[in-house]
């Protein structure tokens, strides 16, 4: 073997090895690194939980709120095909409706969400029994109504010909 071959060759084995060791080298995290891993996540954490929470009550409140408003349109509907006066019954945990002697459920409020209500010439009431009058001419008699969960809530005001959301209005 001659002396530059023999150097080759030493040079690919060292190459080997270095590629080899580099490979199997101690690579592990140390305490302090993990740690701050850990710290940064809790701190993301820390903060996304808070919105995540809001955002559940206010999709939650804005549902409620719009099963409210379809239910009232369609109770205009119903007045206005049958010729007869519907009257709605506010009540704590959603709207009911009267006819006759007989109340019927209609739409409930979300869970845990209190149901309010203000008519022009007063100011807001805890829903207890009040009623509320579609007139057969498609006419609602006008109201507001307000869905509070705690802090947050949500209050409509209704169009007082299609019965539709003429306002909103809204703290989360």
């Amino acid at each position: 073997m001659t002396f530059t071959r023999w150097v080759q060759t030493a040079n690919r084995v060292k190459m080997i090895c270095r590629r080899n060791n580099r490979r199997t080298g101690n690579r592990a995290y140390t305490f302090l690194e993990v740690a701050l891993a850990l710290g940064i996540i809790a701190v993301v954490f820390a903060a996304v939980v808070p919105v995540m929470a809001a955002g559940n009550t206010e999709r939650r409140l804005r549902d409620g709120m719009e099963a409210i408003g379809q239910f009232v349109r369609d109770s205009r509907r119903e007045s206005e095909k049958t010729g007869k006066e519907r009257m709605l019954i506010v009540r704590p945990g959603g709207l009911a409706v009267r006819e006759g002697e007989k109340i019927s459920p209609g739409v409930t409020a979300p869970q845990g969400a209190a149901l309010s209500v203000r008519y022009p010439q007063g100011g807001w009431a805890k829903a207890d029994g009040q009623e509320w009058r579609i007139f057969s001419c498609g006419v609602v008699a006008p109201v507001s109504l307000r869905l509070q969960d705690g802090k947050d809530w949500i209050e409509t005001d209704f169009d007082f010909l299609t019965g539709s959301v003429a306002a909103e209005r809204y703290s989360f």
